[in-house]
């Protein structure tokens, strides 16, 4: 992407637009205007998980991690790359989910 593409990029969709498409039935173009949640996730300093571990975050249960300078919240991360929820860092070295997402229906684990 050059310095072109970034300012012709857009960065907000107006409610009338919106509207516009649903109400034609022009799904697949309201679906193109939507960001992945981990754009929203950006800022959030990311602790990357293996299955075992998202699979008990997803269970509510707190997980072991490496020491990790970062203030809360933290973005938690499968090993897939996709953003789990949001979950904060104990001084005992535990990271405790706080918000998980659903994800095609299931829970984050």
């Amino acid at each position: 992407m050059n310095l072109t593409d970034l300012i012709n990029r857009r960065t907000s969709v107006e409610k009338p637009e919106l509207e516009a498409l649903a109400a034609d039935g022009r799904f697949a173009a309201l679906e193109a205007l939507l960001l992945p949640v981990d754009a929203g996730l950006a800022h959030f300093t990311a602790i990357a998980l293996d299955e075992d571990a998202i699979r008990r975050v997803g269970q509510g249960q707190a997980v072991p991690v490496a020491a990790v300078a970062a203030t809360d919240p933290v973005n938690i991360v499968g090993p897939d790359g996709r953003s789990r929820g949001l979950g904060s860092l104990g001084e005992d070295g535990l990271l405790r989910p706080r918000r998980l997402f659903r994800t095609h229906g299931t829970c984050p684990g």
